[in-house]
């Protein structure tokens, strides 16, 4: 189970195949979702402000999503400063290594680029 708010994302890559668990709250992600604008529109687009955030409101509506992991499942939680910079095929590939060199390579991918906001990874592998 997942929970969250804001445009931090959740990864999962099973059998080399990449899936987004997680959906960012940001009017340009609501465009997106009622077909108004593409997917590559949607990360070119300046997103920085977001609808939702651990602290931003009094009441705070938190998304949650529930799913399966099995075996080998790696789980790639990280925030915008790491997936504008890197396409789901290079983060794919990388998560495919041991998990610290896949963090290693996916912040020197990212810093080696124009890396133009914070950059947090977080890598897990299920046994």
């Amino acid at each position: 189970v997942v929970m969250w708010a804001g445009d931090s994302r959740l990864y999962r890559l099973r059998k080399e195949s990449i899936e987004l668990l997680t959906r960012d709250h940001n009017q340009i992600a609501d465009l997106y979702e009622r077909g108004g604008i593409s997917e590559q529109e949607m990360l070119e687009a300046d997103t920085n402000v977001i609808t939702r955030a651990v602290g931003g409101q009094v009441n705070l509506h938190l998304d949650v999503a529930a799913f399966n992991i099995e075996a080998d499942d790696t789980l790639l939680l990280c925030s915008d400063g790491l997936y504008r910079e890197i396409d789901a095929v290079t983060m794919a590939s990388a998560l495919c290594l041991p998990v610290e060199q896949a963090v290693s390579t996916l912040m020197s991918r990212c810093l080696a680029g124009t890396a133009r906001d914070n950059v947090s990874v977080v890598v897990t592998r299920a046994a």
